[in-house]
């Protein structure tokens, strides 16, 4: 009785913060409107986050992908907005024809920016492996006070909060580059047939499976440089992600003049956008985002499994992650 008392009050708690949260949407709207965001909108984060994962309890899914605080849109908050690798930017490269003027980037250069953007994954998820630890104590037994869901989760990079905050926060910004990579990149869609292909319509690759050098959990039992030469092998020569005017891996600010665009070109970050419009774009991008998510999690599950067989501890912390209750239900 104690553990349904517990979780219906969690539940209250958290249905009580998402009728403020309706209000504060509705004074909002009484302001003017602020011009539309270019990275896969919070909404379609949370919908993508939400439909990869399966079995998660109310609470602990909306930490991870509310589209207003949950650990998915972490990195779209504060400075981390202004880093191009966080959202898988600026790994743009076009094929010039014979005669014209080389493209301003080389392929190498667009590779070292995708590069940068799975490597800010791989960091996350062994960050996240190494953190959960702390949900469990050497015997298998849930840690009450760091899976306790009445302290707040502030997801400010900190690995100041309990286990699951700390884990959740990993997690969410480790995902979202890879959910903002199908929406800034031309791998999943398809450009204008009615126009020539160039620089403001850059080829679409059409791929339909998951981009094969996402493969975060294998990545991160090599050292850098052996997964880095992985992936480079890897990416397609006509990949290209768009020019955003955020900090590049080198930490200089982007100069779009002459690249492919991020914002009307390639940015498929919400149905109305440009490139969403042509064919299925945005539903392409959604998809296989919300695949490769799936994936992820399941790759972490796999690797608590793995990495702390001993007294059953990865079988429990992957329970104390999806439960909002896991004292009672791990």
């Amino acid at each position: 009785m104690a553990s349904s008392t517990r979780t219906s009050s969690l539940r209250r708690r958290y249905l009580a913060w998402a009728a403020g949260a309706v209000l504060a949407s509705a004074l909002l709207g009484l302001a003017p409107m602020a011009p539309p965001a270019y990275a896969f909108t919070g909404g379609n984060h949370e919908r993508i986050t939400r439909e990869a994962l399966d079995g998660f309890d109310l609470v602990s899914l909306d930490l991870l992908a509310n589209a207003k605080s949950g650990a998915i849109v972490a990195d779209d908050q504060g400075a981390y907005f202004d880093l191009g690798p966080m959202h898988c930017d600026n790994a743009d490269f076009l094929q010039s024809p014979p005669g014209a003027a080389p493209y301003p980037r080389t392929r190498e250069q667009a590779t070292d920016e995708l590069l940068a953007c799975v490597g800010s994954s791989v960091a996350r998820f062994k960050r996240a492996l190494s953190l959960a630890d702390g949900l469990v104590d050497p015997d298998g037994r849930v840690r009450p006070n760091q899976v306790d869901l009445f302290a707040p989760c502030d997801f400010d990079d900190s690995d100041e909060g309990t286990a699951k905050c700390n884990v959740l926060e990993h997690l969410g910004r480790g995902w979202h580059p890879i959910e903002d990579f199908y929406s800034h990149s031309n791998y999943a869609d398809e450009h204008d047939q009615t126009r020539p292909v160039g620089v403001t319509n850059p080829v679409g690759l059409r791929r339909t499976v998951v981009a094969p050098f996402f493969d975060i959990r294998r990545y991160s039992t090599l050292g850098t440089n052996a997964w880095r030469a992985q992936v480079a092998r890897l990416i397609p020569r006509d990949l290209t992600t768009g020019c955003y005017k955020d900090f590049q891996s080198d930490y200089t600010l982007a100069d779009c003049t002459g690249r492919v665009m991020h914002d009307g070109t390639l940015a498929k970050d919400a149905a109305g956008s440009p490139r969403s419009l042509i064919g299925d774009n945005f539903n392409k991008a959604r998809t296989l985002a919300t695949r490769d998510i799936a994936r992820q999690w399941e790759s972490f599950r796999a690797a608590l499994l793995e990495r702390y067989a001993d007294n059953n501890r990865g079988s429990v912390m992957v329970c104390a992650i999806m439960n909002d209750n896991p004292v009672a239900a791990c």
